[in-house]
């Protein structure tokens, strides 16, 4: 699903975000090589080997590591 929204889209995956509620929405993110993957929920990863990701509880607390990950760009513009 997410390759075809790369070519559907012309989506750059390095530049883009995904938010996933279970540890293989961000395993599928990290094989396709999407540039920030977020774990949104109560917490727990099962299997061996979790690619890196951020994890939240909240969208809010999404939101912002969302934002303190982008001040850094706007400043140099």
């Amino acid at each position: 699903m997410i390759l075809q929204a790369k070519s559907d889209f012309d989506l750059s995956l390095k530049k883009s975000i995904l938010i996933g509620d279970k540890m293989s929405d961000i395993q599928a993110g990290a094989a396709a090589g999407v540039g920030t993957n977020i774990f949104f929920g109560k917490g727990g990863c099962e299997g061996p080997l979790s690619p890196k990701f951020t994890f939240v509880k909240t969208m809010a607390d999404a939101s912002k590591f969302l934002i303190n990950q982008s001040l850094p760009s706007l400043h140099n513009k």
